[in-house]
């Protein structure tokens, strides 16, 4: 699943364009995760949740981790973290 994002340096074409629609809408992060936590339940498989790393720092570390894993999330993608 992913979250749009202002910069999203390490997306194509296609994902920068939605991502750009999906602002314009006024998307925030908040509402993927509360949407996430209703249909989680249900499904069969595993959400794996695409972002980049500036909302995670901005929330904190920790505190994005239990915020998505209470979302029903079970794995992340971050194409700009740091590698040290």
């Amino acid at each position: 699943m992913g979250v749009p994002y202002s910069d999203p340096l390490a997306d194509g074409p296609v994902i920068q364009a939605a991502a750009t629609r999906a602002l314009q809408k006024g998307t925030k992060l908040e509402q993927v995760l509360e949407m996430l936590q209703v249909v989680s339940p249900n499904l069969k498989v595993p959400i794996i949740l695409f972002t980049y790393y500036n909302p995670i720092l901005h929330r904190g570390i920790k505190s994005f981790l239990a915020q998505i894993a209470n979302a029903g999330v079970k794995g992340l993608v971050v194409p700009d973290l740091p590698c040290a």
